[in-house]
C-alpha cells in the first residue's frame, strides 16, 4: 500500500462514516479531507485513495474473519465544510449585530 503521506503531506484524513449494504457486500466509505493547500491537491489526495482501493480492502481484509470482504466506494465527505460554512456566516451575523 503507498505511503499516503507522502502524497497528502500536511493534510489529515479521517474517514467520518461507513455504511454498508444489508447484505455487508458494499460499504460507502466516507472520508473528510482537511488541511489540503487548494482544491487541485485534495482531488490528488482523493485520486490516490481511489486508485489504492484494492490494496486498501486487501488490508481490511487481514484485519476482519468474515467470509466476504465488503465492496468499497469511497465519496469524498464535505459536510463539515458545510457546517464552517454556516458558522462563519453566522459569526459575520453576529459581528454585524453588535
Amino acid at each position: 500500500m503507498r505511503d499516503y503521506q507522502s502524497f497528502c503531506s500536511n493534510m489529515l484524513l479521517t474517514i467520518s462514516r461507513v455504511e454498508l449494504s444489508a447484505d455487508l457486500r458494499l460499504a460507502h466509505v466516507y472520508i473528510s479531507i482537511y488541511g489540503a493547500e487548494t482544491e487541485v491537491k485534495l482531488a490528488e489526495c482523493f485520486h490516490i485513495i481511489m486508485e489504492d482501493k484494492k490494496k486498501i480492502r486487501q488490508e481490511i481484509g487481514r484485519g476482519m474473519t468474515i467470509r466476504h470482504i465488503p465492496d468499497l466506494r469511497f465519496h469524498l465527505d464535505e459536510s463539515l465544510d458545510y457546517v464552517e460554512k454556516i458558522e462563519r456566516i453566522l459569526h459575520t451575523l453576529r459581528e454585524r449585530k453588535h
